[in-house]
């Protein structure tokens, strides 16, 4: 079993199995590309005194479970 969700190798973020939803082997339930989102919204941030405090994301078609 995968240890992570994604990998990143370079710039681009590779999900593991544990991306996949349930309904479709072939896309991503909706915590997977969001977590990661959200993990390079609160990167992106430069400075310490600000946070991330709302993050709201919809999804309208499936997320295909390849390199983002």
């Amino acid at each position: 079993m995968p240890a992570a969700v994604f990998v990143q190798e370079d710039n681009v973020w590779h999900p593991s199995i544990l991306a996949r939803g349930p309904w479709d082997p072939h896309a991503q339930h909706g915590g997977a590309p969001g977590a990661l989102f959200a993990h390079l919204a609160e990167a992106a941030v430069p400075d310490p005194e600000w946070q991330l405090s709302r993050l709201s994301i919809e999804l309208i078609k499936p997320v295909p479970v390849a390199p983002v």
